[in-house]
């Protein structure tokens, strides 16, 4: 295994966030990058690979934060049903991109691969171009003031505080049909993380009709349950029996505190999906408040949990998944789990989810510094990123049973100072090749041979 330097980013700007396009025909002759910056900025970064061989990049700003406040995270997923909750989605040319950050602002763009017919092949051109259109947007740019009384022993202040809250992280997925059903263009979910502790579930209306026409979101949820501010989320569709017919879909989120919630979103998924086809109603009116997670994991780490990954079990056993997630101790967390979904024998509908820990793995000082990115597949390839500026590949072995293994196989030095995110997908190139790319003042990409 050997890890090489493709390209670096020199402009050196404050990146909090990053994600991989995938090119639809899996090339490594050209992809995307995604990013968002502390100013507010979105940005396409185009690598591409002329029919000569010459390489070159070019910059495609998507959008900019309402009032340029800084993008804190990035989601992107095909927009298909099950995009986003890791299922495979191979030569897929349109996403839905969402950015969350300070302001509570939240934005949702499209993002596609357009074939240029009109590209002479013969020329330096290439034949794939990107098309981005804004969906929708929210946001509070107004400051709430909280009045707040201090008590002393001869008088009492009132004194003013400003209420400034921030998304800090943000999953989005298209909930999952019945087998073989295609998902209508429409709705999709968005889950995001609020520097308060709260978690806030989104219905985005992806249906622009006209360019004076626009999307909607629509809070339709709220998971209450931290009571630290929550700093990383991840889902997941796990299948429940071996022909992959009944799925629950959960939600993981990280806190301050150490402390990891694991969600049951299937229900608020099969709402969105029902209102897809008959409307909402008048049930956005009241949104509900959920106040207690399937499970808890406290103490899963001694200081924040910066990031989180989820994926099925390398076994490939239904029922099963995994978590991986690195914080501040500097430890990579992985955790084994079961989920049960039980079923009434006359409506075949859900009565519960339960989930059982099988097996925790804890690498105390996987990195010299803090974890601040964690990315997993279902083949058990982990990648850690950290402030000690080291890039790290993990290998995990699930046997079927209750018994897993982990072990460190690549690593690298990462020359992006304060590296904050990274992400990572599988290309072909003459043969199978894991690109993992990494952000912080700048970007690195390497490539997994």
């Amino acid at each position: 295994m050997s890890v090489t330097l493709l390209a670096y980013d020199t402009r050196r700007r404050e990146i909090h966030t990053i994600k991989i396009l995938p090119h639809p025909e899996a090339s490594s002759h050209i992809f995307g990058l995604l990013t968002g910056s502390e100013d507010g900025t979105i940005i396409c970064h185009l690598y591409i690979t002329s029919q000569s061989g010459r390489a070159s990049r070019r910059f495609i700003e998507v959008g900019t934060h309402i009032g340029g406040t800084a993008v804190r995270s990035l989601c992107l997923f095909p927009e298909l049903a099950g995009g986003g909750l890791g299922i495979a989605a191979s030569n897929h040319r349109s996403y839905i991109l969402i950015s969350a950050g300070a302001k509570e602002v939240i934005m949702a763009w499209r993002i596609e691969w357009m074939q240029n017919t009109d590209c002479n092949l013969s020329s330096e051109e290439h034949p794939w171009e990107i098309k981005t259109t804004f969906l929708a947007a929210m946001g509070r740019m107004d400051k709430r003031d909280v009045s707040k009384t201090w008590n002393t022993e001869k008088k009492s202040i009132i004194g003013s505080k400003t209420s400034d809250q921030r998304c800090m992280a943000i999953v989005g997925f298209v909930p999952l049909c019945s087998r073989g059903d295609t998902y209508p263009s429409g709705h999709c979910v968005a889950l995001t993380a609020m520097s308060e502790g709260s978690l806030t579930v989104i219905i985005l209306d992806s249906a622009r009709k006209s360019d004076d026409t626009f999307g909607r979101m629509l809070p339709v949820a709220e998971l209450r349950y931290h009571v630290r501010p929550i700093l990383s989320l991840a889902t997941i569709a796990v299948p429940v029996d071996t022909q992959l017919n009944n799925s629950v879909i959960l939600a993981c989120s990280g806190a301050t505190n150490g402390e990891i919630g694991i969600w049951n979103l299937t229900e608020l998924s099969e709402f969105v999906l029902r209102a897809n086809t008959h409307g909402f109603g008048n049930n956005l009116d009241n949104p509900r408040v959920i106040k207690k997670p399937v499970t808890s994991i406290p103490l899963a780490h001694h200081s924040g949990v910066n990031s989180l990954a989820l994926a099925h079990g390398p076994s490939g056993l239904p029922g099963r998944f995994i978590i991986s997630s690195g914080g501040d101790d500097q430890s990579l967390r992985v955790t084994l789990l079961s989920v049960d979904r039980a079923f009434t024998s006359r409506s075949q509908k859900a009565l519960s989810v339960s989930v059982i820990m099988l097996r925790t793995l804890v690498i105390d000082f996987a990195h010299g510094s803090s974890i601040k990115g964690v990315w997993m597949n279902h083949e058990g390839m982990v990648a850690t990123t950290s402030n000690d500026q080291r890039l790290r590949v993990w290998a995990v072995h699930d046997d079927g049973s209750s018994e897993l293994s982990i072990e460190s196989f690549a690593g690298s030095f990462v020359e992006s100072p304060e590296p904050e995110a990274l992400d990572a997908c599988s290309i072909f190139h003459g043969k199978n090749v894991l690109r993992v790319v990494v952000a912080g003042r700048g970007i690195q990409i390497h490539d997994l041979i």
